[in-house]
């Protein structure tokens, strides 16, 4: 297998054009590098993976779920391909002939190809997420991401490694109030990075340069400004990559069932954090449940399937891996020093409670432990159940005599 990372890239093209901010809107808030944003900071599921003197959290690709949805977009635009010639020969072949309209929509199905082939692009053979990693040593932020082109379907898309310094990034929220669905009313809040031309600092006029999101959108804003707060503390007060009791986004791998799961199937996924590719999937009742009721969610499920099983690893050319100390940590030694260290917090946690708040705790977590069909419960529930039998049976012999 050919190590990719020794691969000749492109010229780079430059930097990107920043996201833009909407219509009179600006970020809900900016948050600097040398200031704490709150006091509990938090990974949120973000962290990909752990180097020895790095920290890889997840792009856009992964993070804002939108990988299947190429797929969903391309199979409309073949369908508008196939509508546009079949009409446009189906003009050109009559007995009048009306050559213009036949042109017409012979070009409308040659636009429809081209946006089929751009979206297809987006999923398909390419990389399951583009990620970010953060290096505390050298104090860089690498961005592993496609230029794409949407106007330009037939052309190369390059694949570039952005650096940047961190004394150059601040961070910033977006969002509000949005329509979900087209219809219902949620609040959405996005933590994304801005780059700046010069680093940051008190009385300096910089230039924002580009923009990058940092995880998933979140309903509460306290949510991406824990996230911030996280990576702030990681890249300037030797925090640690994952917090007490997180565990890693697993979205650099591949498993079918969780590739099924994040495409709208849910069921499907009882513990996230779970190796699904040692775990196959099981048929459940919940899952025939989820069906019935949105079998919608069969095709975009398959449609992230296919984006994720065509689509590779990404990764990290030899020098940014040698800067962050070499290759990534074992997930079982990242998830054990995040349970240690939970444990630890725990162990401080306690030692400042009194002795009423050690009984209350005590009591909420036996009533957690406590099975729920406790001999109890199952005496009253066989007794309801029981009713209700007899009951339907009354009813049946009722409507029976009366002749119903």
């Amino acid at each position: 297998m050919v190590d990719q990372s020794m691969v000749a890239q492109p010229k780079h093209p430059g930097p990107p054009v920043p996201v833009p901010y909407e219509e009179g809107e600006g970020p809900k808030r900016r948050m600097g590098r040398n200031k704490e944003a709150c006091g509990q900071p938090r990974g949120n599921s973000a962290v990909n993976a752990v180097y020895p003197d790095a920290m890889e959290i997840a792009g856009f690709t992964s993070a804002a779920g939108v990988k299947g949805m190429g797929v969903f977009a391309g199979l409309f635009g073949l369908v508008g391909a196939a509508f546009g010639w079949q009409f446009g020969f189906m003009i050109l072949t009559d007995a009048r002939g009306y050559a213009l309209a036949a042109a017409f929509f012979t070009l409308f199905g040659l636009v429809a190809l081209g946006v089929a082939i751009t979206f297809f692009r987006l999923d398909l053979f390419t990389y399951r997420d583009e990620p970010i990693l953060f290096n505390r040593k050298t104090r860089k932020v690498h961005l592993f991401r496609r230029r794409t082109r949407m106007t330009k379907p037939w052309q190369p898309w390059p694949l570039v490694i952005d650096t940047y310094d961190w004394d150059c990034i601040t961070g910033e929220i977006h969002g509000g109030l949005q329509l979900v669905g087209g219809s219902l009313p949620a609040l959405r809040y996005r933590l994304l990075a801005a780059v700046s031309d010069a680093p940051t600092g008190p009385g300096r006029k910089t230039k924002v340069i580009d923009r990058f999101l940092l995880g998933m959108e979140e309903s509460y804003q306290d949510d991406c400004v824990a996230r911030w707060e996280h990576i702030r503390r990681y890249m300037e007060e030797d925090g640690p990559p994952l917090q007490g009791g997180e565990r890693l986004a697993l979205t650099r791998g591949f498993s079918h069932r969780l590739a099924l799961a994040r495409g709208g199937l849910w069921v499907l996924l009882p513990d996230f954090y779970k190796d699904f590719a040692k775990h196959p999937t099981s048929l459940s009742l919940g899952t025939l449940v989820q069906v019935l009721l949105s079998p919608l969610l069969i095709f975009f499920a398959v449609f992230r399937w296919l984006a994720e099983i065509s689509s590779r690893a990404p990764w990290w050319p030899q020098e940014i891996l040698e800067a962050a100390g070499g290759k990534p940590l074992p997930e079982a030694q990242v998830h054990t020093q995040a349970d240690e260290l939970a444990k630890a917090m725990e162990q401080v946690e306690e030692a400042a409670l009194t002795d009423e708040e050690r009984k209350d705790r005590a009591y909420v977590k036996a009533k957690a432990e406590e099975p729920f069909w406790t001999p109890e419960r199952r005496k009253y529930g066989f007794l309801l159940l029981s009713l209700g039998v007899l009951f339907g049976i009354g009813k049946a012999v009722q409507f029976w005599i009366r002749g119903y």
